[in-house]
Parts: structure tokens; C-alpha cells; sequence
């Protein structure tokens, strides 16, 4: 297989529109009409979705030595970073920003992990939840940083890596993680898990259990996160609970379950968590160990097995009493995701769940049975959109290798289209309506030749600029920095933007009709001269007359060969020759580049209008009930925007219409 399958595939390939993507084969997007039952999943009831390409990379060593380590490819500047009080201890779950140790701008992207409180002889475990568009790229970062070597002796499944001071890096591949959205995601966890109150009981000699709770502590901590899971699990919505918080459970197999027809979880009547005391250790499982989870995937009873144990052992159709001691715990561990800030307070809330190997299809069914609906890639980036998220930033190398796909695939489909039914770009005044070229943007602005940029994500100046913005603080800026700046774009009263629009600054005849409120005009980009039109009909009557001219020698030559052949008496076959496939694929290529060429020398003076930035993602959101846009533009253009107005008012405008929005911009933080 040159794809890698997630333990879920088989049910999504049923359902979904499966597509390769990182090495994977993900689901997109379910078969039915989905896009609002999706976000209604996600504001009001519950989406699940299969998470387990993020690559989780564990590193084992002292602790003191990791935090000093990987200090140097993060930034305190912007957020919390791997050596924050808040993480330590392995109770919450952090998000950090990874950069380059050679240059602490050049950003790799944003990464989850947390801390394994429990140590053996002062070595620390540290889970690293990467996104699989750059797992090569922190594993390039992680093994040089280290000065890692292949431990090729020891490499069974998963990659391992070792140093000379101890520290060992592992590529844990044999874990899954699931990720519930919506405020019902606590109401179906607490009637699909059954968490094992005296783990005693399911002690068996053929499993893990055995010998892992022998152990006082081990058995302790099982109990206090019971008792904790007892309090939580009648709350309401899960963004009430500790921001971040990692929980270990031990649970009863799924499979125990006999609901054969789907249900919905009604959500718990408690609305406080203030009560609620959370004690260190909480995050311990036996998921931390390689040995025990691959103790618990080689010992799972298989469902034909069960299906045999059900008929030899079930007197009474759904009683399980007697089948449990046959069947293992199952440990798993879940981490609270607290939701947005945005117009909606606690959108995108839930818990992800991480569990063991072999186990994701039984979990993956209970959840489904008891009313959570799944979703696919299309619904992560909706939910970062309806967030105010960027999904990948455009200075990392994973973004701009998602925008060249865009790119290529955008482009193919506009070429395929007949010449009568493409737009006409460079009409309405658009240079590059597939792709985004940020480098020539800042250039421009600046007036310098810089060979980079970079994507602002320092918190205070963040704010500081926003600020700038409404004219509420006077600071200081380095407009000849080669920054972009992340934005959001809410539509004034009406407009809509797609990705790749163009953000532009607005000139005194439109902030007159904006203080007039007179938001209806239409503001209208003039029609350019397309140089290019003759240029292309010459080219195509030109290739015509010359495929034309071609067969007719090639018929001719074919004529005389045979006449040739029949006079002689041979019977040779005419030989092939080469036909006109590289001529059309040359004319192809001219074509195009007469259409959109690639070779822009101006991307800020394109249209009537300065250019600011670009959209990368937009759209009519549910939430704010208008059209929204997240962006960036040039720092300096911010600067310029602030001599024109104080609002902070822009225009935007899609590739394919001529017609320009207003709308409030402000910087995302």
C-alpha cells in the first residue's frame, strides 16, 4: 500500500468521498447533503471525527534536559510554551508554535502535546501531536536538535531514535484519536464510556490489567480519576470543564454495549464545575507504556470470538456479567478542548480522545449509536473557519505546499473549461485569481527585495496594532519589516468573499459614501485592456492551419508508401511516426501563459485600487450571520489604511466579479 489507512477506513469508505492527502487515505466529506447538518452538529449537538493522521512523537529523557532543549525552537513571545508551569505536571494539554533554532521567525507550525507526570529512574515522557503536513519537517527539527541516531536494532512498528546523553525520541503510530465537537460531546461520553469502578475485578492472568494494578499507586490514581469522571460527566456543556484538561480512564470493551438502534444523549443538569478538586497524576495510563499497548492489541478477543462467548455464556439476551472477565480494560485518555472566544462563547468545545490500538472501530460505533454524527477534512476547516482560525499560515512550508495544490488544482479545472465560458482575469483586473503571491506583495510595499517573509504572531504587538488601528494607541512601527499581518474581514450589510480575493484599500469617493451609509452603491472596477486577446486568436488559427498541413503529409507520405509497397509486391507495414502530441502540448502551454500568465511584475497596482493582502479563507458564517473573511496583509498597508480612516473600513473584492464590499477589518490575535 503506498497509503496509509486509519483503523476506521472501512466505515468511511462507505460513506465518505475518500482522497490521498499526507500519506493518508482521509475522508473529505460525507456522501449526503451534510455542509449545515455539520455545523449544527458542531453548535448544538455533537461531530466526530477520526484524527488519528496527526503523527504523535514522544520523547523520553530528563525533563530539566527536554525543557532546555526545546526552548530554542519556540518563541515565549508567542504563548506558553513546552516549560509552562500550566504543563508540567501533565494535567492540561498545551499548544506551542515550533520554529527554527536558527531563526527564531521561521516558523514550522503549530503542535499539541503533554507532559507523563509519572517517571521511571527521572525519565519524563513528552507527547508531540503534529500535523501530518509537517511531521517530516519536526522530525528533520527534533532529530538535529538532539543529535539523534537510527536505533536500528530496536525498530520493530514504530521509528525509534536514541542519543548519546539518553534521550530517546519513539514515532508512536500504533495509538488512535478521536475528536468530538458540540455541547453534547459530554452527554455521549458519559453513555458510551462505563468506566470500571473496582479494577480489581477485571483482573485476568491473560491480560495487561494483572500486573499493571498491582501496584498501589497505579490503583490510587484509577480511583481519582473515577471519582473525577463521576463529577464531570453530569455537566452540561463540555466548555464549562478545565480548560485543557488530560484525564486517563479505564472503561469497560464498547462492544459490552448491546444498543442496536442509534439514540441521542440528553445533556446533564449540572452547570458548575466550581467544586470540583483535580489532584496531580490524573493524565497517568497505561497508553504511556509501548510494551502494554501492544500487550492490549495482541490480546483483544476478536468480534467472532465474542460472538462465540455471547452464545456459550448469555443465558439472558443482554446480560454481560459473565463475559467481562473474559474481556480486557480498556484504557484511554481524554483531553478537553475549551472552545473559541468568538461570537459564539464556547464554539468548538468537546473532548478528543485517544485510544489503544484495535479498539478505534468498537469505540468509533458506540459513539455513532448514541448520536454523534462523523465528519471529514471539509468540516475541520469550517470549524477553523466559524473559529477565527487560520488552518495552515503562509509562511510555513506546510502552507505553502497546500496553497501549490490549490494552485494546480484550480488552474487544471479553469483550463479545462471551453475558451467562451473561462473568466477573463485580466479584464476585471486580477493578476493571480489561484494563488497568493505574498512575496511580491511585501516587495512592493516595502521597496526592498526581500527573499522571505514572515506572518506576525507576537501576542502583545498583536494587540497593540489592533489598537493602532481604532486610533486608541500611538506606537512605533517598522514599516519596512517584511510582516504580514493575520486579519479578519466582517462584511458590511452585504458582500461575500471567497478565498483568493483581494483586499484594497479604500479611496476618499468610497469613505464618502461610507460615512453616508449609503452601503448599496456599487462600487465597480473599470474594464482593463486585455493585450493578449488578438494575441491568442492569431495563435490559434496559426496552429490550426499547421495540425492541418501536417496531416495532409502525413496522408500523402502514407499514399506513396503503400504504392510504393503494392508495385513492389511487399507487404510492409507503414512505419509510425510521431505524431502531433508534443506540437499541441507546446501550443498548451503558450495558451495558458496568454490566458493567466505566471510572469507578474505587479501584484499592489493590479487594479484601480491599492492592494493590502489577500483572502485566505471566506465565506457566510453561521454564527455571525454574514459574510466573514481571515486574511493577511502587508504591515505597512495597515499604516496607510490608518492616514485614511480610523474605522478601520477596507474594501474587498472576488477574482470573478468587478464589484467591490465594504468591510471592518481587525487583527486576529
Amino acid at each position: 500500500k503506498t497509503k496509509r489507512w486509519l483503523e476506521t477506513h472501512i466505515w468511511h469508505a462507505k460513506r465518505f468521498h475518500m482522497i490521498e492527502r499526507w500519506g493518508f487515505k482521509l475522508p473529505e466529506a460525507p456522501c449526503d447533503k451534510s455542509f449545515r447538518a455539520a455545523f449544527r452538529a458542531t453548535s448544538a449537538h455533537c461531530l466526530l471525527q477520526d484524527i488519528s493522521y496527526y503523527a504523535c512523537v514522544q520523547l523520553s529523557g530528563n525533563k530539566d534536559y527536554l525543557v532546555t532543549k526545546l526552548k530554542s525552537i519556540t518563541n515565549a513571545k508567542f504563548g506558553l510554551t513546552f516549560a509552562a508551569k500550566a504543563y508540567l505536571k501533565g494535567n492540561r494539554e498545551g499548544c506551542v508554535e515550533l520554529v527554527h533554532n536558527e531563526s527564531p521567525f521561521c516558523a514550522i507550525g503549530k503542535v499539541n502535546f503533554m507532559w507523563n507526570p509519572v517517571c521511571n529512574n527521572d525519565v519524563h515522557d513528552l507527547w508531540i501531536f503534529v500535523h501530518p503536513s509537517f511531521t517530516s519537517e519536526v522530525l528533520d527539527l527534533l532529530i538535529k536538535l538532539f543529535n539523534f541516531k537510527s536505533n536500528i536494532e530496536k525498530q520493530n512498528e514504530l521509528a525509534e531514535y536514541c542519543s548519546s546523553d539518553g534521550t530517546k525520541l519513539t514515532l508512536v503510530t500504533d495509538i488512535n484519536r478521536f475528536s468530538l465537537t458540540g455541547p453534547l460531546a459530554n452527554a455521549i461520553l458519559r453513555d458510551t464510556l462505563q468506566v470500571i469502578t473496582d479494577p480489581l475485578e477485571q483482573c485476568n492472568e491473560t491480560n495487561w490489567s494483572n500486573d499493571y494494578f498491582k501496584n498501589a499507586e497505579a490503583l490510587e490514581i484509577c480511583e481519582k480519576q473515577t471519582l473525577l469522571w463521576n463529577s464531570l460527566r453530569e455537566i452540561t456543556m463540555p466548555s464549562e470543564i478545565n480548560s485543557h484538561l488530560v484525564l486517563g480512564l479505564n472503561i469497560l470493551d464498547p462492544r459490552l454495549q448491546e444498543n442496536v438502534r442509534r439514540t441521542k444523549s440528553i445533556p446533564g443538569r449540572n452547570t458548575s464545575c466550581d467544586s470540583i478538586n483535580i489532584s496531580e497524576n490524573l493524565c497517568s495510563s497505561a497508553l504511556w507504556e509501548s510494551s502494554l499497548r501492544t500487550s492490549i492489541k495482541n490480546k483483544m478477543v476478536s468480534n467472532g470470538d465474542l460472538c462465540k462467548l455471547r452464545n456459550k455464556l448469555n443465558l439472558v439476551p443482554g446480560e454481560t456479567g459473565m463475559i467481562k472477565k473474559y474481556l480486557q480494560p480498556m484504557p484511554i485518555i481524554l483531553i478537553q478542548k475549551p472552545g473559541t472566544n468568538c461570537a459564539k462563547l464556547g464554539y468548538g468545545s468537546g473532548w478528543d480522545i485517544i485510544v489503544p490500538p484495535n479498539y478505534a472501530m468498537p469505540l468509533w460505533i458506540s459513539l455513532i449509536i448514541h448520536g454523534a454524527r462523523a465528519g471529514g477534512l471539509r468540516d475541520s476547516r469550517n470549524i477553523c473557519f466559524e473559529s477565527q482560525q487560520h488552518y495552515l499560515f503562509p509562511d510555513t512550508k506546510a502552507g505553502k505546499s497546500e496553497a501549490t495544490r490549490i494552485y494546480e488544482e484550480l488552474r487544471s479545472k479553469y483550463f479545462r473549461l471551453p475558451p467562451a465560458k473561462r473568466v477573463n482575469y485580466i479584464k476585471i483586473g486580477i493578476n493571480s485569481p489561484f494563488q497568493c503571491h505574498w512575496q511580491l506583495l511585501v516587495n512592493e510595499w516595502t521597496e526592498r527585495q526581500y527573499n522571505d517573509f514572515h506572518v506576525l504572531r507576537e501576542i502583545s504587538t498583536l494587540k497593540d496594532l489592533q489598537l493602532y488601528i481604532e486610533n486608541k494607541l500611538s506606537i512605533e512601527i517598522d514599516s519596512n519589516s517584511n510582516i504580514i499581518v493575520p486579519v479578519s474581514l466582517l462584511m458590511i450589510k452585504k458582500g461575500l468573499c471567497k478565498k483568493h480575493s483581494i483586499i484594497c484599500l479604500p479611496n476618499a469617493q468610497d469613505m464618502e459614501l461610507y460615512k453616508k451609509k449609503e452601503y448599496n452603491k456599487i462600487l465597480i472596477e473599470k474594464i482593463h485592456l486585455d493585450e493578449n486577446k488578438d494575441k491568442r486568436r492569431l495563435e490559434r488559427r496559426t496552429h490550426l492551419a499547421m495540425l492541418k498541413k501536417l496531416k495532409r503529409k502525413r496522408v500523402l507520405a502514407k499514399k506513396a508508401f503503400l504504392q510504393e509497397n503494392k508495385n513492389l509486391g511487399r507487404t510492409y507495414e507503414y512505419p509510425k511516426h510521431l505524431s502531433s502530441e508534443i506540437i499541441i502540448k507546446r501550443q498548451l502551454e503558450k495558451i495558458q501563459q496568454l490566458w493567466l500568465p505566471e510572469k507578474i511584475s505587479t501584484v499592489r497596482q493590479q487594479c484601480s485600487k491599492e492592494v493590502m493582502g489577500y483572502v485566505t479563507e471566506g465565506g457566510f458564517s453561521f454564527i455571525q450571520h454574514t459574510g466573514v473573511c481571515l486574511g493577511f496583509v502587508c504591515l505597512k498597508s495597515l499604516i496607510a489604511l490608518r492616514t485614511i480612516c480610523n474605522s478601520g473600513i477596507v474594501v474587498v473584492r472576488n477574482t470573478t466579479s468587478r464589484k467591490y464590499s465594504f468591510a471592518k477589518i481587525k487583527v486576529m490575535i
